[in-house]
């Protein structure tokens, strides 16, 4: 596919160890009815055949190798590399069907309101029958997505590269791939831009043993926490003098600091563990968390790790 020095549409893949899927994921972008477009495959540091899978498309690809720096900062990598109006990124291990890219160029070529364009998106795993992701279209209300956690699903989208610089791109404070930077990208969106819906599954999200939202580890749980903590605070930052949306931030905030000081105190790391603990309290009195439910959840969390003995 030759190359244009002025696409409408720029395709980046961040690709993290993922030779397993590449090619299939590559294939489904090359086999695009739509044809003026670039890709751009960003390799966040990957120790196997990634950019062997990758460079075996030739000038179909245009491929870029960083240090790891995680997805945020693949994705920002592509945006800043991208030359094209429009960018879509497809995570490595996610397919597209051939008429993805020409439903949502349609679309906002024809709505100039709209700065980001997402579609309906099958679930498929392997023995199972493909699910929607999407039972009803993303709200754009920040205070539904905060509260629901329901945020566009980035193999699914087309932006605007106009608005995704206006938002500063992806949080690179996130670590690994575990959804925060979605929702929270989604949030920020939310603030600037109009989402449009096309009901049509253009999109198959796979879920498979390597994704690391399907593994369970004490390296994940330590990486949910941290990105949790992130997400919060900048919530928090952002929705501080909303009542509505900052009451339910602290009610959050509290189950965080229980969580991480129930994980600080696994970890040995007793003084950090008590004062996170002594915060969950606090906030939970100062702002009027659900005690009972607190107190219970508390003290179920402590006997799961330690003795009240060792914690104070």
């Amino acid at each position: 596919m030759p190359r244009s020095d002025s696409p409408q549409v720029s395709v980046v893949i961040p690709v993290y160890n993922g030779e397993r899927y590449l090619a299939e994921a590559i294939q489904s972008v090359v086999g695009q009815t739509y044809r003026d477009f670039e890709l751009i495959v960003v390799d966040d540091g990957s120790t196997d055949g990634s950019a062997l899978v990758a460079r075996s498309f030739g000038d179909a690809v245009r491929y870029y190798y960083q240090k790891n720096g995680g997805l945020s900062k693949a994705r920002n990598a592509g945006i800043a590399l991208a030359r094209a109006t429009y960018i879509a990124f497809l995570d490595h291990d996610d397919l597209w069907m051939p008429h993805k890219l020409v439903r949502q160029v349609d679309y906002l070529n024809g709505h100039p309101d709209a700065g980001v364009v997402y579609s309906q998106c099958h679930v498929i795993k392997k023995g199972k029958v493909p699910s929607l992701l999407y039972s009803k279209p993303v709200e754009q209300d920040p205070f539904s997505i905060i509260r629901t956690g329901r945020g566009l699903q980035m193999s699914g989208p087309m932006f605007r590269k106009s608005v995704l610089e206006k938002v500063g791109g992806f949080d690179e404070a996130f670590r690994s791939a575990i959804g925060y930077e979605d929702t929270d990208m989604t949030i920020r969106l939310a603030d600037v831009t109009t989402f449009a819906y096309v009901p049509e599954v253009l999109v198959l999200y796979r879920v498979h043993e390597n994704n690391f939202c399907n593994i369970n580890s004490p390296t994940k749980s330590r990486i949910h926490i941290h990105n949790r903590g992130v997400y919060l605070h900048k919530c928090l930052s952002r929705y501080q003098h909303d009542p509505r949306i900052s009451r339910f931030l602290y009610r959050q905030m509290v189950g965080y600091y229980a969580e991480l000081g129930n994980l600080q105190i696994k970890d040995g790391h007793l003084p950090e563990g008590r004062s996170s603990l002594l915060k969950a309290i606090r906030l939970s009195l100062l702002k009027r968390a659900s005690a009972k439910n607190f107190v219970r959840t508390f003290y179920r969390l402590l006997r799961s790790y330690v003795s009240l003995a060792q914690l104070f």
